[in-house]
């Protein structure tokens, strides 16, 4: 994940940015690069519902179906946990990103590993931060502790999206992109 979060400043550097969106493992990612303190430039940052609280005995039986090549099962079962309902779940696997998220999956046990083994980051983090939230997100991964990462945050803002679940910028675009928009217009 430290890898990762220099590929998040690497990005940031190659195109001169001042804002940053991430989502999920993704918003780890930007939370340490920004933590890092390595970057001065940063205007706004988003964090969509990122996984602060993944416990490495839930992989079990994804690592499993990873082993076994059962991408299609572990992606399933991923999906579930994080909350996605079923209608969704089958726009999504009728969709023409299933291919491209089952080309991910091998990176999944990987990657909630990592997760898993996350610590909040001291702070204060002083970049502008808006938190955002699917509406019926539940899950304990999302929820389990925010207030204490967000407690690194000074100046930070939460938004709920109504009615969504983990992956709200897929099934709740123009919310999504209206939110993360109107935060990031603020001079």
């Amino acid at each position: 994940m430290a890898r990762e979060a220099e590929d998040v400043l690497a990005v940031l550097d190659a195109v001169d940015a001042e804002l940053l969106t991430g989502h999920s493992y993704g918003a780890l990612c930007s939370i340490l690069a920004v933590a890092a303190d390595r970057t001065d430039r940063l205007r706004r940052m988003v964090l969509y519902e990122p996984p602060i609280a993944v416990r490495a005995e839930w992989l079990t039986s994804l690592d499993e179906l990873v082993a076994q090549g059962d991408l299609s099962g572990a992606l399933e079962g991923f999906l579930g946990s994080a909350g996605v309902p079923a209608a969704q779940f089958d726009a999504i696997r009728s969709s023409p990103a299933w291919p491209t998220l089952l080309d991910a999956v091998p990176a999944l046990p990987r990657e909630l590993r990592a997760c898993a083994a996350w610590q909040h980051p001291r702070g204060p983090i002083d970049v502008p931060t808006l938190f955002l939230q699917g509406g019926d997100t539940k899950g304990g991964a999302y929820l389990d502790g925010l207030e204490a990462l967000k407690a690194a945050f000074p100046n930070h803002r939460d938004e709920l999206i109504p009615g969504q679940h983990h992956i709200a910028h897929v099934f709740a675009a123009e919310a999504f992109a209206g939110l993360v928009g109107d935060f990031c217009a603020v001079r």
